[in-house]
Parts: structure tokens; sequence; C-alpha cells
């Protein structure tokens, strides 16, 4: 199935408009009759890509975003599904299996495989994917770990977009989904590409660009938002700052009951019991420039009050509830398991399961799962 560009701001997916210098998709009156021929982005698409200056988009919202998605859909003959293998909780969304057509083929793609620690296993990070997906009761073609970093994977799925007339990218943002489309029409010449960038939310439309093949038209999508990531609350320049750019490591920590760890000023882990021991071992998987700092859980409050800039996230620009009307509720994570925080990392325990207390950003999404990286 084929695509027909229309006027649209190829590195946002807005239509251009002459009237809004402030929204996306602005070009000042002239500029197209005056540079015949040439590709175009709009001016926010220019400032980001040359200055590294970002402009949200006002009024984005979930019926939008569904309507573009629908759009992008009906359009595709196959669906490439791409979720971030270092915060499956926040890049993953069941629901989104209600918008994909039941009769559409679906690729699925663990983005970001680069960034997994070593010991990380492909074959084992293909079986938890493959569990994962299980559990919405959808059939998928194929799951393939990807970077669009390094290219791993990369000949697999040129493989299968070239047999494909039109194919539908879609995945929450920063998941690396414009990157992925880079790195798929490298060497096609053509210039029509989505901007590339950290701060999320960045395409807002659907882009079609080509690749490889007589009628091969990749069509990105602007990411989904899935509800209740801790990271929603960072302004842009810390959503942009606390997502991994190299490989992340697991830090040890031994806790004993009483005693917690704090993730920057955003989220606290107190350990109230242990199944057995006198400690327990938690692996802690974030981003590097997250701030782990253990304490006394009496300390909590008072750490919190005067974090200033070495407790990080957040900084001073981030909308950030007061400490009081946090989250608070009780899990027991088994020995063996993750306890996994939406648009955060994981902790995975050893050794021993324990009730843990958990302090989190209002709203934000929790779960116990089965351990991504087994013991080694």
């Amino acid at each position: 199935m084929t695509h027909k560009v229309g006027e649209i701001c190829p590195g946002c997916g807005v239509p251009f408009q002459e009237t809004r210098p402030d929204q996306p998709g602005y070009l000042p009156p002239g500029v197209r009759e005056s540079r015949p021929g040439e590709e175009l982005i709009c001016r926010s698409c220019y400032r980001l890509a040359h200055y590294g200056e970002f402009l949200p988009r006002e009024n984005w919202s979930d019926e939008e975003y569904h309507q573009v998605l629908k759009e992008a859909l009906s359009l595709a003959d196959l669906a490439l599904v791409i979720i971030d293998l270092l915060d499956f909780e926040g890049s993953w969304w069941p629901a989104i299996w209600d918008e994909i057509p039941a009769e559409m083929p679906v690729v699925f793609i663990g983005n970001k495989v680069d960034l997994l620690p070593k010991v990380a296993q492909p074959e084992e990070i293909r079986d938890w994917l493959a569990g994962q997906v299980k559990r919405t009761g959808r059939k998928i073609q194929k799951i393939i770990l990807t970077s669009a970093k390094t290219g791993e994977g990369f000949e697999e799925l040129e493989k299968i977009v070239a047999a494909s007339g039109s194919t539908a990218v879609i995945g929450a943002t920063n998941t690396g989904k414009s990157s992925l489309v880079h790195r798929l029409m490298a060497g096609t010449g053509s210039r029509r590409a989505p901007v590339v960038s950290a701060f999320p939310g960045t395409t807002l439309g659907v882009i079609p660009v080509q690749v490889r093949g007589e009628n091969r038209t990749l069509l990105d999508t602007p990411g989904l938002i899935p509800p209740g990531r801790l990271s929603d609350y960072y302004c842009s320049q810390c959503a942009s700052r606390f997502i991994p750019d190299k490989p992340i490591t697991s830090l040890l920590y031994e806790l004993k009951p009483g005693q917690s760890l704090l993730f920057g000023a955003v989220a606290a882990l107190t350990l109230e019991e242990m199944a057995q021991g006198e400690r327990a071992v938690l692996l802690c998987y974030a981003p590097g420039g997250v701030k782990i700092h253990r304490t006394n859980s009496r300390r909590i409050p008072e750490i919190f009050e005067h974090a200033g800039d070495w407790l990080v996230p957040p900084c001073r620009e981030c909308s950030v509830p007061e400490y009081a009307n946090w989250d608070r509720v009780s899990v027991e994570v088994p020995e063996g398991q993750d306890l996994a925080i939406s648009g955060l990392g994981w902790i995975s325990l050893r050794k021993t399961g324990a009730r843990l207390k958990l302090e989190l950003l209002p709203g934000t999404r929790f779960r116990t799962r089965p351990a991504l990286i087994g013991p080694r």
C-alpha cells in the first residue's frame, strides 16, 4: 500500500502553517516559494535539530494520538511495535493491541539491546518478551532485539520491512522509534525523515519516509505516552538527561529492615520485612544519572526537604508534588523477581523475598514481574 506525502513537516509530521510562530509546523510566509525544491522543516524542528531548543505541543490529547495512529494503521500492511528494554513498564501499554487490526501482521521490537548489562543473554530476553506478549492473547510474527545505535538486529528487520509495502512504526515516546526509522532508511539518499531527539513528543503526526525498494514506506507515528510514568513529572531537560545513552550496570545494596534506598528525590523504597535472613540483597537497575542514596527510613522526610541539587532527579524546573502527597504502598516481592517502576527502572531481589514499602510520585505505575535478567 502506497502513501502520498502531503504538505507536512518531515521532522515532526505536523502540517505546515504560517500563522502561529510559537507552534510546530510554522514556516515564515514566502519561505516555500523562495526555496523551491528544497526539503524544508518547520521552525521548531530546525531549532531542536540545530540548537537543542524544544517546543512542546499544546493540547496534545489521547484522542488526537489515537486518531493519528488509526490513520497510520489504515495505510499499513505491517506494524512494528517498539518497546524500550531498559524501561519496559514505561514503554509498554497492552491497550495498544486494541488499536492494531487483528489480521495485521506484527513484529515486536525490543530496542536499545546494546544498553542492557553485558550479562543479559539475547535468547533469555526474547523468551521474556514472548511471555509478556502472550499475556495480551495476541499472536506476533517475530520478536527482534535491535540497537539503532550499533545496527544489531537490523539485517533481519530490513528483510521483513522490504517484504511489506507500508509499515507503521508504533511505540512510546523515547523508545528510539525515530532513530530506528533513520537506520532503516540509511543509504536511500532521502532527506525526508523525523527529527531524532531525546525530548519526548518530538513526532506529532504521521511521517511517511521511503526505504529501499520501490513503493516501500515507513510510517513513523507520534510516541504513545502510557499513563503512570514517573519520568513524565520531569521537565523537558531532565526528561532528556535521564534517558540512558550507555549500558546500565546493576548496583548492589544490602538492606536491613528499616533501611531505605532513595532514587533521586522521586522515589523511595524501604525494607519492611524479609522472608529469611538478616539482610536483603537488592540489585538496582536505573539510568546512571539517577542518584541512589541509602539511609534510615526515619530520615526520608528531612532528606527530601533539603535535597537541593545533590539528590537528582528532579531539578527545580520539574513539577514534583510535595513528599506528603506521594503514593505509599507495601509490596510483597518474591525472591528472584523484579519490582519494576514505570519511567525509572527495576529492582531485583536475591537470596530472599521481602515486603517493601514503596513511596512514589502520585499515580506512578509499578508491578512485580519475572526477572528480566536471571542470576548468574
